[in-house]
């Protein structure tokens, strides 16, 4: 009889360490939810701060750009200024008229450039900070997570 119980107590005792193992189980499960949910999280942010940091290079590119199409902008009104003043002097003058027309209209194309870039930084301004903005909001996410940051 004696032969029979250590064996069936043997077995009661696996099954409590079990069930025991089991109980502590749903934890560990949510916890390397958790871990990995931050992963994910962390993840985006790295790749948002890799696109904030193009952008940034991109808007000084686009404000250097900017700042000679402004000047140019402001060489070409100057020289549609001289051609007006020109065509003034002689009114009946074809070839003053004709470069005045062409001085008016490169003046026109160039403000219109300017107007351009000025667009296209404002977009980039804007998309900056939005992707900022969305930084700041996943790296809430991250700090909310249970546990983060997490040891091992």
């Amino acid at each position: 009889m004696k032969n029979r119980i250590f064996p069936i107590m043997a077995l009661i005792m696996i099954s409590v360490v079990s069930a025991t193992a089991q109980g502590s189980n749903p934890e560990y499960v949510k916890m390397l939810n958790n871990q990995s949910d931050a992963l994910k999280i962390s993840k985006k942010i790295n790749e948002n701060k890799i696109k904030l940091y193009e952008l940034e290079g991109k808007l000084v590119q686009e404000t250097k750009n900017s700042q000679s199409t402004i000047l140019k902008a402001q060489s070409s009104a100057n020289q549609n200024v001289a051609a007006a003043d020109k065509l003034s002097e002689n009114v009946s003058n074809k070839k003053n008229a004709k470069d005045a027309k062409k001085s008016a209209s490169d003046a026109k194309h160039d403000s219109n450039k300017v107007t351009d870039a000025s667009d296209d930084a404002s977009d980039l301004t804007r998309e900056i900070a939005d992707l900022k903005n969305e930084i700041i909001s996943q790296q809430s996410q991250l700090a909310l997570i249970p546990g983060y940051p997490f040891k091992d």
